[in-house]
């Protein structure tokens, strides 16, 4: 995948300098400056030309997704929250 992060942002807080795009995808897809055509272009030409990179990025995205972000991982997050609340409490 290609992402402008200023295009992103949005999904942050509005603001291009405080998006988390580029560690959520680090090693997995090509993150374009805002305001930087020729970035923009070189990365299309190179996915254009490299489609098993794309192909590779685009498995460790999935996979990386999962890990980090899936319902399991989710779950062990919440477990640790909760346990730390019971452990106040008691």
């Amino acid at each position: 995948m290609l992402w402008d992060s200023k295009s992103l942002s949005c999904y942050g807080n509005g603001e291009t300098d405080n998006s988390h795009i580029p560690e959520v995808l680090d090693g997995c897809d090509w993150i374009v400056e805002p305001e930087k055509p020729g970035q923009f272009a070189g990365t299309i030409k190179c996915v254009f030309n490299y489609p098993d990179r794309v192909s590779k990025n685009g498995l460790k995205a999935r996979e990386k997704c999962k890990r980090e972000y899936g319902w399991d991982a989710v779950k062990k997050g919440l477990v640790k929250v909760f346990e730390k609340f019971e452990t106040k409490n008691m």
